[in-house]
């Protein structure tokens, strides 16, 4: 968090600080978190103290505000309504020890949902178990979660839905507690209308999630099919929440008593200080699981794990493809043979796409097979064949209309997700749907060698089979945290998971993504809980990052063929959720994870050597007999030659060495320790661009009768942390940038700015690593060699994250509304005099303290002249 010193000039909120383009505005205007001076061993008696403090003190420097929400137990403190001009007073308050933004958070579902269905599907078998060893598990421990409480915060559930028990709060139901914090018209930021019925009738997130974690419906299991659910509703029907609202939530479930929590819900930044990451701590430490969702930011690189699965506290959930899952499909017959393609639904409850035998070609339109213009051909009575992009999809399916054609197909370019409905805004008089791009490429082969191509397809759903899962998800957010923290912690199914949804959406439906993998780890944790209930927080997490399955990546050379090896601890955590032995020597546990920095111990003859220590326990009364060895992974980076951020992650084999004494036939003996330590040399890895280095630790454990399997895996950067880039270089085309008067960049510095024609100064910048704090001033030469710097309104923002949507949102806006703070201790400003001023922007770097020497990045605009308005 960041000290209370520096918080004596005013924290902004980041949309208020500075501006930018699109959905990187993501604060809750005037709503703030404050909390107040307490530590756990304070009592409510405390918190009503401090809460009479700070209203006093709010009057005596009248400052209007409003309580929205009080908390009281793992975070101490409120939730305010005030105007954003007055956080810099609030922070120098006496009963104020941090105010923090409130932050919009949305659901990690990368797949949309169509809200009506034509179809009621039935319960089918979870396809996701065959990957994680589930039915194996149960064959040895009879386990069903009962007498588990998991709190599910989320959209809401369909507690009509026969996979709950069509119940709510009734005696025997599963679902025994519940609460609405923000009712249907919620959008993240307006006011919340909550009540006491959790209906989720227009999402069906929070029903799907909650099916995967504890559905019980004849052939259709979750993981813990007999746990009681508590259900905790913090979005609407737009999908979308806020940190106060979540904190809410959370301290409910607590009070509640649940003993697992899942949030399938984020805010892609990688910090692990902001409120929501930091409380997780607070939670472990009482005896609580929350298992958070990663997130779905995988194309945009490293560093984007999400709040608050980076927590401390938290268990990290990732996405894998499973081996098998359910799905609608196309079959498409030729002359030579036939092949069967996976598809979405169709779009809302219009039409099927029911078809047999049916001619299928490919949209023709000037040389292009994007459907944005009208059609060269007659598709009468056939299926069109296109793909996505170009043009809206309202455009494809109105000129497929035109042509004559009796249904649509969308295929989705490679990465996209094959089974999110086509959303289109109107009725049409055809279904579309999405599938493979392979289909659009084999159509489009086979339409041109006369072969023919027909088409049959229902609403029925059919097991599939994906050859080379289970993989890693493409969407799947990677880490590390911002502080050098390895998450995720491990990955879980994600992709195509079949579970319950709204009666009214169809009771079953297909959803992919974070979302979805979190709570199947929920309902595992749950069954660990009903079998070992004494067992701690960190002994559960342990089991779960220690015993999955390590996925492999493919790593691709110009030089040479490509190659196999196991993937990144910072994509993967500890491997894909295996679950046969989790309860097998439940306590022989690793008890770190090791993550090397630049202030991790060196021998000073080595300084390239990185010293790491594992250690495993056995608090069993059993003798072990273990072998010691380890693999290096991937090194991976996501910086170019010019240290700029890339999009794109490259792979390398650097010849990474670790040294340790060897561990051969050692033995541990019951209820003892044993550590290792060893180095891990760099030496061979450049560093120049922030490599991130992995590897794992392996453990091969023997009782007398088997081998039990253990990893720890580890993670280290190379370089100095602090000297990664928070800004583009001078002269790239994503440098920081004054803006001329007319609000363009088409002339040159100097500039000269007229606040009564409306010219305010204003810069760009465009932020390459996610920064906790951002300061903004400005200077003003006042001699020779001094310069005068001068706090500003809204100088400061809080957690900023990188601008990792470089088409939509490339960069921030800072303008500066032409006063000064005259006195730190009250809320005034004056109008500055004319003068030649510049910009200066300090930005915080990763692991810093604001007190410490070098702690900051410091940029400098050109200087400008500013005539004040009359």
């Amino acid at each position: 968090m960041i000290n209370r010193a520096l918080w004596l000039l005013g924290l902004l909120p980041l949309s208020w600080a500075i501006d930018a383009q699109g959905s990187v505005k993501s604060t809750v205007p005037g709503s703030y978190l404050v909390e107040f001076p307490m530590d756990n061993t304070s009592s409510a008696s405390d918190l009503d103290a401090y809460m009479r403090q700070f209203s006093r003190e709010m009057a005596d420097r009248q400052i209007p505000f409003r309580f929205v929400n009080n908390y009281t137990t793992v975070f101490h403190g409120c939730n305010i309504a005030v105007g954003g001009e007055y956080t810099s007073l609030m922070s120098t308050l006496e009963s104020v020890k941090v105010v923090a933004t409130d932050t919009q958070m949305s659901s990690d579902a990368f797949t949309k949902i169509a809200r009506r269905s034509l179809v009621e599907n039935p319960p089918l078998p979870q396809l996701a178990h065959e990957s994680t060893n589930y039915d194996k598990l149960l064959a040895k421990h009879n386990v069903t979660g009962k007498g588990v409480k998991i709190g599910i915060i989320d959209s809401g559930i369909d507690y009509n839905h026969p996979a709950f028990g069509s119940c709510y709060k009734t005696p025997g139901c599963r679902i025994q507690y519940g609460h609405d914090f923000v009712g249907d018209n919620f959008n993240g930021s307006n006011t919340p209308q909550p009540d006491d019925d959790p209906m989720d009738n227009c999402n069906g997130h929070g029903t799907h999630v909650a099916g995967i974690a504890a559905g019980n419906d004849n052939a259709f299991r979750g993981t813990a099919p007999e746990a009681t659910l508590g259900i905790y509703r913090v979005m609407g029907c737009r999908g979308k929440t806020s940190t106060s609202v979540m904190m809410a939530a959370l301290q409910m479930a607590y009070n509640d008593g649940m003993d697992v929590i899942n949030v399938s819900i984020s805010f892609p930044s990688g910090f692990t200080a902001d409120i929501a990451s930091f409380r997780t701590e607070a939670f472990a430490k009482k005896g609580v699981i929350v298992v958070a969702s990663v997130g779905n930011e995988g194309i945009y690189s490293m560093w984007m794990a999400g709040s608050p699965a980076v927590g401390s506290g938290a268990l990290a959930v990732g996405s894998s493809d499973p081996e098998f899952y359910w799905s609608q499909v196309v079959n498409i017959t030729t002359s030579t043979g036939a092949r069967t393609y996976s598809r979405s639904a169709p779009q809302d409850h219009l039409h099927h796409f029911n078809f047999v035998n049916t001619p299928v070609m490919v949209a023709e339109n000037g040389g292009s097979n994007d459907a944005c213009s009208p059609l060269t051909h007659s598709a009468k009575g056939s299926i069109l064949v296109t793909f996505m992009g170009e043009c809206s999809n309202e455009v494809k399916v109105q000129n497929a209309i035109n042509a004559g054609a009796v249904g649509l197909i969308i295929a989705m370019r490679p990465g996209g997700d094959i089974l999110s409905p086509v959303g289109l805004r109107g009725n049409y008089s055809i279904p579309a749907v999405t599938s493979h791009y392979e289909l659009y490429s084999d159509i489009k082969i086979w339409g041109s060698g006369g072969n023919h191509p027909m088409l049959s397809s229902d609403e029925a759903f059919a097991r599939r089979h994906n050859a080379e899962g289970p993989v890693i998800a493409s969407y799947s957010s990677w880490g590390p945290g911002t502080d050098l923290s390895p998450k995720p912690d491990l990955i879980a199914p994600g992709s195509n998971i079949y579970s319950a949804l709204p009666l009214s959406m169809g009771r079953y439906g297909i959803i992919s993504g974070t979302s979805m993998s979190s709570p199947y780890v929920s309902g595992i944790v749950a069954l660990m809980r009903e079998k070992f209930p004494q067992g701690n927080v960190t002994e559960i997490k342990s089991l779960l990052i220690h015993v999955a399955n390590l996925l492999r990546e493919t790593l691709t050379s110009s030089s040479g063929p490509s190659t196999r090896d196991l993937g990144s601890i910072v994509q993967q955590g500890g491997g894909t959720i295996n679950v046969e032995n989790i309860m097998d020597d439940f306590g022989l546990t690793i008890e770190n994870r090791i993550s090397i920095g630049d202030d991790t111990e060196a021998p000073p003859e080595n300084p390239n050597w990185r010293k790491f220590t594992v250690t495993l326990k056995n608090n069993t009364p059993k003798t072990y007999r273990l072998n010691f060895f380890h693999h290096v992974g991937l090194t991976i980076t996501s910086y170019s030659d010019n240290k700029t951020y890339a999009d794109n992650i490259t792979y390398h084999n650097f010849p990474i060495v670790v040294r340790y004494q060897p561990v051969v036939n050692e033995m541990i003996q019951p209820f003892s320790t044993f550590t290792r330590t060893g180095f891990i040399e760099l030496d061979n890895v450049p560093a120049d661009k922030f490599y991130v280095v992995t590897g794992y630790n392996f453990f091969r454990i023997y009782d007398g009768n088997r081998y039990i399997p253990r990893q720890a895996p580890w993670m280290g950067l190379r370089g100095r942390f602090r000297d990664i880039p928070m800004l583009p270089s001078p002269g790239h085309q994503l440098a920081p940038m004054l803006y001329s008067p007319d609000g363009t960049s088409a002339t040159s510095p100097p500039y000269s700015y007229d606040a009564s024609q409306g010219q305010l100064p204003k810069f760009r910048f465009h932020l390459m690593f996610n920064c906790e704090l951002i300061l903004f001033q400005i200077g003003q030469q006042t001699g020779d060699s001094a310069v005068q710097y001068h706090a500003i309104e809204y100088m400061y923002a809080t957690y900023a994250r990188r601008n990792y949507e470089l088409l939509d949102n490339p960069f921030y806006n800072f303008t500066w509304t032409g006063t000064f703070k005259v006195d730190n201790t009250v809320n005034t400003y004056k109008p500055a005099p004319a003068g030649t001023y510049f910009f200066s922007m300090r930005l915080l770097k990763p692991t810093a303290k604001e007190n410490e020497t070098d702690a900051f990045v410091t940029w400098e605009s050109p200087e400008f002249q500013f005539l004040p308005a009359a």
